[in-house]
């Protein structure tokens, strides 16, 4: 198995349902009370099965530009929640703007 870079949306796809096939037992154990024991890991499988049309978006749209990571976006977002921490007394309102403002920004070269 390569890196996620590395293969494309159908060998995903399939490498996703072999993994399912293989864990499908464990995923549907429940507790006593009836509910599902493992429900994250139920819900990023049926995450990944849901996404699995635009998780490959870079590769099918190569003249977007678009990158195979979100590192840059990690790096806003960082930032963007320190200065919404900062100014924490705000109104919804003024918190709303405060994002606008902060996504409208011009880019720096």
């Amino acid at each position: 198995m390569g890196c996620l870079t590395q293969v494309d949306g159908t060998i995903f796809q399939s490498l996703h349902e072999s993994l399912y096939e293989q864990y499908k037992e464990f995923l549907k154990e429940r507790n006593e009370q009836g509910q599902f024991k493992h429900r994250r890991l139920r819900s990023a499988f049926r995450s990944l099965k849901t996404n699995l049309p635009y998780l490959f978006a870079y590769k099918q749209y190569p003249e977007l530009g678009i990158p195979n990571t979100t590192n840059s976006c990690d790096g806003s977002f960082a930032h963007w929640k320190q200065k919404l921490k900062i100014h924490r007394g705000l109104t919804k309102d003024r918190r709303n703007k405060l994002v606008n403002y902060l996504l409208n920004q011009p880019k720096k070269p």
